[in-house]
């Protein structure tokens, strides 16, 4: 089993759908991407994997479930790194959290 990146803008919903392969199981999408706070239109990024039975997972660690809740904007999958958080507090959760909707 292959698996194969292709990387896209974020805002650019056409790139994206033209990236769209028939092999495509899986988007992810990083909003706000780091460093330059490109923000993604998180809806229709997923209506547009929905239409083809792609699943829509969303990197939410800049924007932090307190700013963004991609699984109220119809994300199938949320990563939340917390190795982003300060010293104290990555000692305490030294993991990846894992949404997913359903």
């Amino acid at each position: 089993m292959s698996s194969t990146k292709i990387t896209v803008g974020v805002t650019d919903l056409a790139a994206i759908e033209a990236a769209m392969q028939p092999t495509t199981r899986l988007i992810w999408l990083e909003t706000p991407t780091n460093p330059l706070l490109c923000l993604a239109d998180n809806p229709a990024v997923v209506a547009l994997a929905h239409r083809r039975g792609i699943l829509a997972c969303v990197d939410n660690t800049f924007a932090t479930p307190y700013a963004q809740r991609p699984l109220e904007l119809g994300a199938d999958i949320v990563v939340h790194s917390t190795q982003k958080l300060g010293r104290e507090q990555s000692h305490e959760a030294r993991k990846i959290g894992f949404d997913k909707a359903g």
